[in-house]
């Protein structure tokens, strides 16, 4: 009867530690549902906000970028040859190509 005893209770401790890793596997499934939807929404703010200049920059290419810069077919965008005398305070810790 003391063996049979023992082995109920240690079925019950069994079964409450198997409750408790539940729980916690429950609560990490949350919290990480809840961090990966917060990351999703920032990276679609992050592409919209990249789409956006993407199309600024487009934009300002069309109209005939910078005065004194290459023109034509090929020509490379090199921000030193205009905005550091144009907008100063704008090349401050940008990395030139």
């Amino acid at each position: 009867m003391a063996a049979h005893r023992g082995a109920m209770l240690s079925a019950e401790a069994g079964q409450e530690r198997l409750a408790q890793a539940m729980a916690r596997l429950q609560r990490y499934r949350q919290e990480s549902s809840t961090q990966l939807l917060a990351t999703r929404d920032e990276l679609a703010r992050l592409h919209t906000r990249l789409e956006a200049a993407r199309q600024d920059a487009l934009q300002w290419v069309r109209e005939g970028g910078c005065p004194g810069a290459p023109q034509g077919e090929g020509r490379q965008f090199r921000p030193q040859m205009c905005c550091t005398r144009e907008m100063p305070g704008v090349m401050e810790g940008a990395q030139l190509g």
